[in-house]
């Protein structure tokens, strides 16, 4: 099955609607709205405004058994957003260049973000697209290459933007 792509600027409002929530009274930092900010100009301006695609993701999602598959044909990542529940314990979000579950995570392990505190947020950004080769596939551990699976209320929610070219 093939990625479906659409309009970059439809796939920009889900990313700005997304971190327009709020968690609790810390919400999510404006530094991090604005990376996003940079990646889309980045992406229009020199870039050619791609078609992207928006992938949300849910804490019960990653942690399932073989994670969840976000792609399963070869893209590239372009970014991943991450947002801890409100637990201390920590977790880890990987992306696995992988098209159908998490067992490759030995060689296929691509990214990880680290989620250590309550309420954690990252981004991971690659400007000119990160090439996954088989797919993506999302997954949340006890530990940065393990494969333990965290409670749900120990990840995370977020998303990841793919496309089809790299630059």
């Amino acid at each position: 099955m093939a990625i479906t792509l659409v309009n970059a600027n439809l796939a920009w409002q889900e990313v700005k609607i997304a971190l327009a929530r709020q968690v609790g009274a810390e919400g999510i930092p404006q530094i991090q709205r604005n990376q996003w900010d940079a990646l889309k100009a980045h992406l229009s301006q020199t870039k050619g405004n791609p078609n992207i695609l928006f992938v949300p993701y849910t804490a019960e999602l990653i942690v399932a058994a073989s994670g969840l598959i976000a792609s399963d044909v070869p893209c590239v990542l372009f970014g991943i957003f991450s947002l801890k529940r409100n637990s201390a314990t920590a977790s880890y979000i990987q992306v696995i260049d992988d098209a159908a579950d998490d067992t490759g995570v030995a060689t296929d392990l691509r990214v990880v973000l680290p989620q250590m505190l309550a309420v954690d947020s990252a981004n991971a950004f690659f400007p000119q697209g990160l090439p996954m080769a088989a797919g993506v596939v999302l997954k949340a551990t006890t530990t940065a290459v393990g494969s333990t699976d965290p409670t749900a209320a120990n990840s995370a929610d977020g998303f990841v933007i793919i496309g089809t070219t790299q630059f």
